[in-house]
C-alpha cells in the first residue's frame, strides 16, 4: 500500500553499483529502512543529495507488513536547509546527531513529539546565526527522554556525583561504580537545566566538551546494551573551535 510521511534521514549505505539503502525517521512509521534503486546513477531522477544526514524530506512509500525493507514511490524536500550543507562544522554536527539516533532507535517505534523535536532540531542547526558547538551534548540530554531514560536536573549547587543508572545528580557516592564525578558533573548540570531557546548561552572550552561528551556517551551505554562507538565523534572534535 502506499502512505505519505515525513522523514528525516539518518544513515544511507551502497547496495549495489547504483543503488542505496536508506534509515529514515519517519513521523508514521518511526525508523525505517529503504531501498533507492539507482540513486547513484547520474540519470536517476532522485537525487542522491536528499539523502544527507538529517535532511527533512516529503515522502509517498510502499510498504509492506512482511517486509522490512520498502521503497519509496515520491521524494521531495521538505526544508530545504540554507547553511548545513555548505558549513562543514553544521554539517559534522548533523551527521553525529543522526548517527546518535540511528545507533539508538529500534524499528517500527513510531514518536510524533521525537519526530516534531529532531525536526525542531534540524532546523536550529540551520538558522542559528553561528554554528552551536555545544548543540550536540544539549542534544544527548534531551534526546534520553525520549529514549526512556531521562536525566533529572540539578536541584543543588552541592549535588557534584551523577549516578548514571539512575539518571539523578546526589550530594553523595552511589555504592556502585556507574557514577561520576568532577567539573564534567557541574557542566551537565547546567545542560540539565536548560531551554531550547537558551542553548546558544551554553559555554564550554574543547577540553570541557570532550569531558562532558565521554560522559554522555557512558551514560547511554549504561542503558543501551547496542549503543556502540560513533564513527563521527572524530570529525566533530576536529571542526569545533
Amino acid at each position: 500500500m502506499l502512505y505519505k510521511t515525513g522523514g528525516i534521514v539518518l544513515h544511507k549505505s551502497k547496495y549495489s553499483e547504483s543503488s542505496l539503502i536508506v534509515r529514515i525517521y519517519t513521523r508514521q512509521f518511526g525508523l525505517q529502512s529503504y531501498l533507492v534503486p539507482g540513486a547513484r546513477s547520474r540519470k536517476s531522477k532522485t537525487k542522491a543529495g536528499w539523502f544527507q544526514a538529517f535532511n527533512q524530506l516529503d515522502l509517498v512509500v510502499y510498504r509492506s507488513e512482511r517486509s522490512t525493507l520498502h521503497r519509496i514511490k515520491e521524494i521531495k524536500l521538505e526544508v530545504p536547509y540554507q547553511s548545513i550543507p555548505f558549513d562543514p562544522s553544521r554539517q559534522s554536527m548533523a551527521f553525529f546527531l543522526a548517527e546518535v539516533i540511528y545507533k539508538s532507535l529500534e524499528e517500527d517505534e513510531p514518536d510524533e513529539d521525537l519526530f516534531d523535536f529532531l525536526a525542531d532540531c534540524g532546523n536550529y542547526l540551520d538558522q542559528v546565526a553561528a554554528c552551536p558547538f555545544n548543540f550536540h551534548l544539549w542534544f544527548l540530554v534531551k534526546f534520553a527522554g525520549f529514549l526512556g531514560f531521562a536525566l533529572q536536573e540539578q536541584q543543588h549547587p552541592n549535588e557534584m556525583y551523577f549516578d548514571l543508572r539512575e539518571g539523578r545528580f546526589s550530594s553523595f557516592s552511589p555504592t556502585h561504580r556507574d557514577v561520576a564525578d568532577g567539573q564534567a558533573v557541574e557542566h551537565l548540570g547546567a545542560i540539565s537545566g536548560t531551554k531550547f531557546a537558551a542553548i546558544g548561552g551554553l559555554k564550554f572550552s574543547r577540553t570541557e566538551r570532550k569531558s562532558l561528551l565521554d560522559l554522555l556517551l557512558r551514560y547511554y551505554q549504561v542503558h543501551l546494551e547496542h549503543f556502540k562507538e560513533l564513527k563521527s565523534r572524530r570529525v566533530l572534535e576536529a571542526l569545533s573551535e
